[in-house]
């Protein structure tokens, strides 16, 4: 079962981490709560309690502040509809992990959409990795099935490697 948790660990969270900064966001879209795992600017899952499907988000354009982003299940093409995230600039969120504390935005059936950072983790250098701390982090799996999900839990203590520390399945 060990050597299960390590190998799921290398396979699935490792390729996602190592980008400049890994974020999720938790909020509303419309009336229905969301939790969104941003991995770059460019692509990003979410979850919203109405269907309980895991979404992919991809970048369309972008128009002074305003980012676009086209939705579709992980398993399909097939464009659901569309978000706009307001007052967002590309190089501000992939350099600045203090920066976008909150999303605000809405998609193009007519939801608003209003997010908050519960956590994020940045990799600059082997040290930032090193020195960084977490616990009980519920990492949404984008390759999840039409239907099932499941979620990754993962802990990092100082100076130690990240370890699964169980997964849920819903």
């Amino acid at each position: 079962m060990k050597q299960i948790k390590y190998i799921l660990l290398s396979l699935v969270l490792i390729p996602a981490m190592s980008h400049a900064i890994f974020r999720i966001y938790t909020g509303t879209i419309g009336q229905d709560n969301a939790e969104f795992y941003f991995v770059d600017d460019e692509n990003a899952i979410y979850l919203n309690d109405e269907e309980h499907q895991v979404k992919e988000l991809n970048s369309l354009s972008k128009h002074n502040d305003i980012f676009n982003y086209e939705v579709s299940y992980v398993y399909s093409s097939e464009v659901l509809d569309k978000i706009v995230i307001e007052n967002f600039d590309r190089g501000i969120f992939n350099h600045d992990a203090d920066a976008y504390q909150y999303l605000t935005g809405h998609s193009l059936n007519g939801d608003k959409i209003n997010l908050h950072e519960i956590f994020k983790y940045k990799k600059y250098d082997e040290r930032s990795l090193r020195e960084a701390e977490f616990n009980n982090i519920d990492y949404l799996q984008q390759h999840s099935t039409k239907d099932f999900y499941f979620k990754v839990i993962v802990s990092k203590k100082k100076n130690e490697e990240a370890n699964i520390v169980g997964i849920k399945i819903y």
